[in-house]
């Protein structure tokens, strides 16, 4: 007499960590007016329980039929998933419980208290569930924020990578080009760069692919006001400003090539009077500008393994849109050598994943995605010329085939993409090669 038991986990779907304190919910198929699906929309669930500090959960004294098992973290305590924001998790088929001779703390509607007892799960002969906790996307795209980033940058984020997108201004006509789009990487951010705008103020209409036009109004003399003024004798022109990609001066030359970025676009270049200290000799230096908005500027050289080099460039060689002009810039930084690294290869292997691969290497503090391939199927994968240090792998099973991790969605019953973490740390040590064989 209502005497089985059911155990479980949650763990969050991106990161598998476990989480505490979420309700684990059991629904019977009991309503004639409301879909099954639909009950943890609508209905208090036939069973509660709360998941511990190790993300576990336990009912135990539940009848013998079959139960809808969901997972939610309440946001107002009301033991529905009815807020935005709420992460959800759920059971693909419906899950029964067995019998068991354990049984520690009765589940009824009300939370079970769990407690180190829960550090048993699982117990033999007792129905185990992983549930991966996530947060439903909005399907509706639209703007998050648009703001004025700095004079002559307007910045504007949205919710998804944005497509077909137009930029057209209100109440004024303009003839020549009045910006330059520049996009990130995965086009959720669009950077306009100010070519020409007479006026204090931009009223933009934004155009894009599955959203609604919308309509965003920036003060462009904001950023100004918020300048301290400079007495007479400290008033100098502004300048273009030029940053590089390597932090340190230590240069990998066998992942990367010296890049400098200015801080706005370029009208104009003398790229000829651009020089390179090599050793002993001052040589003539081939800059090549790479990308569309014209900010990114790689040094082209055949660099040499373990040596120091000098960048020089002359002041007032670039000048940005804007009409600022470059400072006299001098670079120094040193290549690395082969010894300087040691590599990583990943044997991967799974049955019956055919999804292609993303290969994420992360740094060990911060999962900072270091390098990223995608593999059509489990294979050999190597990182290579890695800096030493302590570095994780991270795997997800790119279902849709668009690149990157994406959620679930309750309605549609559609679990998020399944992300694996390699279940050790990988410790990189200069001039050694580790590998690793890992059945996800």
């Amino acid at each position: 007499m209502d005497s089985l038991s059911l155990e479980g986990s949650v763990a969050d779907a991106f990161t598998a960590q476990p989480q505490a304190g979420v309700l684990a919910l059991l629904y019977v198929d009991d309503n004639d007016t409301i879909p099954f699906d639909s009950l943890p929309l609508l209905v208090p669930p036939f069973y509660r329980a709360r998941t511990d500090e190790n993300g576990l959960f336990r009912f135990h004294h539940i009848q013998d039929k079959p139960f809808l098992l969901f997972a939610v973290k309440d946001l107002n305590g009301n033991a529905y998933f009815d807020q935005p924001g709420e992460k959800i998790a759920f059971c693909d088929s419906l899950v029964k419980g067995s019998y068991s001779r354990i049984q520690k703390t009765d589940t009824t509607v009300s939370d079970s208290l769990i407690t180190k007892d829960s550090l048993d799960l699982p117990t033999p002969g007792v129905p185990f569930f992983n549930l991966r906790l996530f947060e439903e996307s909005d399907s509706v795209q639209r703007i998050q924020k648009a703001f004025l980033a700095r004079e002559g940058q307007v910045s504007i984020l949205f919710r998804f990578p944005s497509e077909n997108t137009v930029f057209e201004p209100i109440r004024y006509l303009p003839e020549d080009p009045w910006m330059i789009p520049e996009f990130s990487r995965n086009r959720d951010t669009v950077s306009l760069w100010l070519v020409s705008f007479p006026h204090d103020s931009l009223v933009l209409a934004i155009h894009a692919k599955g959203m609604v036009t919308d309509t965003v109004e920036l003060d462009l003399t904001k950023s100004r006001s918020k300048k301290k003024v400079a007495r007479p004798d400290e008033q100098k022109p502004a300048a273009l400003q030029l940053k590089n990609n390597i932090p340190d001066g230590k240069l990998n030359l066998f992942r990367f090539s010296p890049v400098i970025t200015c801080s706005y676009p370029l009208a104009k270049w003398d790229f000829s009077k651009a020089r390179i200290v090599d050793g002993n000799d001052t040589l003539l230096v081939a800059l090549v500008i790479v990308d569309s908005v014209k900010r990114r500027i790689l040094v082209d050289y055949p660099w040499k393994e373990d040596r120091k080099y000098q960048v020089i460039l002359p002041d007032s060689i670039l000048t940005s849109v804007n009409g600022l002009a470059n400072d006299s810039l001098v670079w120094d930084f040193k290549t690395r050598s082969t010894r300087d690294f040691g590599s990583i290869q990943v044997v991967l292997s799974h049955a019956g994943n055919p999804a292609p691969l993303i290969v994420q290497l992360l740094s060990g503090e911060k999962d900072a995605v270091i390098m990223e391939k995608i593999v059509p199927e489990p294979a050999r994968v190597g990182f290579e010329y890695l800096l030493p240090g302590k570095y994780r792998i991270r795997l997800i099973s790119d279902r849709n085939r668009n690149g990157r991790w994406d959620t679930g969605n309750y309605h549609i019953r559609l679990q998020p993409e399944e992300v694996f973490y390699f279940p050790k740390t990988i410790e990189v040590r200069a001039n050694w090669d580790i590998e690793e064989t890992w059945e996800y």
